[in-house]
């Protein structure tokens, strides 16, 4: 059997913006900093206790510039945990600067975010920093408060694994699995149902330890948004766990706005380009924008990527492409595209260039794209795959999804599916 993978990636609605607002986002978080100063040892606390300095000194931070920006806050859910049980760590910022920062506790982003922690030389543990960003450059690093990991086992614990989901930036894919406790042995528990709470005033009751929930309709007003997607886990044999992480999305509407621009957002309501049995592609895309104010739209480019690495370049009316020109604030306005791969088979892409300007004056731009997939046939245009464990992780997931070609995103389905605790019928 003849197995191989793609060598090229589809990609079906880029935002050719993405690049240039992370530059962006790089530059401004690199400027000079000025003078050091030390936070308030009052403003970091444990529980309702405050945490006292003289343990764990307050690490130094940069004077505030343009925003100011302090950590008000740091708290943990428990004063006592055994080792590798998630305790719950809060942020709260204060300052001007606070609504466009960006928060780390550890090397996990966000302002609540679940910590375990592990003993290590000598029966101590490690607590990691919180550091906060803000756009302007400033930082501020604070210890997450002491508490007491004790060496007992673990009970049975449950933790959820997030996974951005390919070609849908906005969306992702949660996962729980069960840790600790009985675990590995041969009466090992295993999911019934689990009720979902994505932070964002949505949720949903599954039967099976994953499920895929989309962000994009969340208001886009600072840099960041932070979501604390948590999960009631009920077992088979009548138990109850709680497990919950934090979700860091990036608001590039936002990021935008703040260089003095508009962003004119695109999403396919298909994941992946597919044409029927004439070859024609037919796909709907949604566009929209997250200002205040309505925007119309001047100018639409359509660009032909060609086999040959040539490209065509047109122009067209926007109302060829849209119903309307202008797009009203919050309004979700429906495109319909196609590309005919037998009429047209030398292209290998075709990305539709949006600009025009907000009714406060601000220019506006946004861009999605129609990516044909690539024929299965053609050998030129894979790898082998030479990992004999890959190989049968490949034809495994093609027989159960009854599939010819499958994603990574298949093989870890298959995989979460076949782990120990992960539920299902």
């Amino acid at each position: 059997m003849n197995i191989t993978s793609r060598r090229r990636h589809a990609v079906v609605i880029p935002f050719i913006v993405t690049a240039l607002l992370t530059s962006l986002w790089l530059l401004l978080s690199q400027r000079e900093s000025s003078q050091v100063s030390l936070p308030k040892a009052e403003s970091i606390t444990h529980g309702r206790t405050t945490a006292p300095s003289a343990t764990r000194p307050p690490r130094l931070q940069t004077e505030p510039r343009a925003a100011e920006l302090a950590i008000a806050a740091v708290t943990v859910e428990k004063e006592e945990v055994c080792e590798g049980e998630s305790n719950l760590v809060t942020v709260e910022l204060a300052g001007a600067g606070a609504k466009d920062a960006r928060v780390l506790v550890g090397h996990v982003a966000g302002t609540r975010v679940p910590l375990r922690l592990r003993l290590g030389q000598g029966g101590v543990p490690h607590f990691p920093d919180v550091t906060v960003m803000s756009a302007d450059g400033t930082v501020v690093i604070a210890p997450v408060p002491a508490y007491r990991v004790k060496r007992c086992e673990a009970p049975l614990m449950a933790e959820i694994t997030p996974v951005a989901v390919a070609n849908a930036d906005e969306t992702h894919r949660f996962a729980v699995r069960l840790l600790g406790g009985e675990q590995g042995q041969g009466s090992a528990p295993s999911i019934a149902e689990v009720e979902w709470d994505f932070g964002d005033g949505r949720g949903e009751v599954t039967s099976v330890a994953e499920v895929t929930h989309d962000f994009s309709e969340r208001p886009q007003t600072h840099l960041f948004t932070y979501q604390l997607v948590s999960a009631r886990v009920r077992l088979r044999d009548g138990r109850e766990l709680a497990a919950s992480t934090s979700v860091e999305l990036m608001n590039y509407a936002a990021h935008v706005r703040r260089q003095g621009g508009a962003l004119i957002v695109a999403r396919s309501k298909a994941r992946f380009a597919t044409p029927d049995a004439a070859g024609v592609i037919v796909q709907t895309v949604d566009v929209r924008h997250f200002e205040n104010v309505a925007l119309a739209i001047e100018s639409v480019t359509v660009e032909s990527t060609l086999a040959s690495g040539q490209t065509d370049r047109k122009q067209i009316a926007a109302v060829e492409l849209l119903a309307a020109a202008a797009l009203a604030p919050g309004a979700v306005v429906p495109v319909t595209i196609r590309l005919d791969t037998r009429h047209e088979p030398d292209v290998t892409a075709r990305t539709y260039i949006l600009r025009g300007r907000t009714g406060d004056g601000r220019p506006a731009e946004g861009a999605f794209s129609l990516v044909p997939p690539v024929d299965p046939k053609l050998a030129t245009s894979f790898d082998p795959i030479e990992d004999e464990e890959l190989e049968a992780r490949i034809v495994r997931a093609r027989q159960q999804l009854g599939k010819d070609l499958v994603t990574a995103e298949d093989l870890a389905r298959i995989d979460g599916a076949l782990a120990p605790g992960a539920g299902g019928s």
